[in-house]
């Protein structure tokens, strides 16, 4: 993945698989109630460090 789509509302990041997901986990939890999370469908991790399982 070049990319990693990303909810979050800055307390808490939830990767999904695709944009699409994205938008719709956010709508999801804003629709249960959840602060307002907004999906971050380009966000790049970081090159400078990568932590393996």
């Amino acid at each position: 993945l070049h990319t990693v789509p990303i909810v979050t509302n800055e307390q808490t990041a939830v990767m999904v698989d695709t944009a699409e997901h994205a938008l719709d986990v956010a709508g999801l939890l804003n629709w249960c109630g959840l602060r307002e999370l907004e999906p971050v469908a380009a966000l790049v991790a970081p090159t400078d460090r990568v932590e393996r399982l």
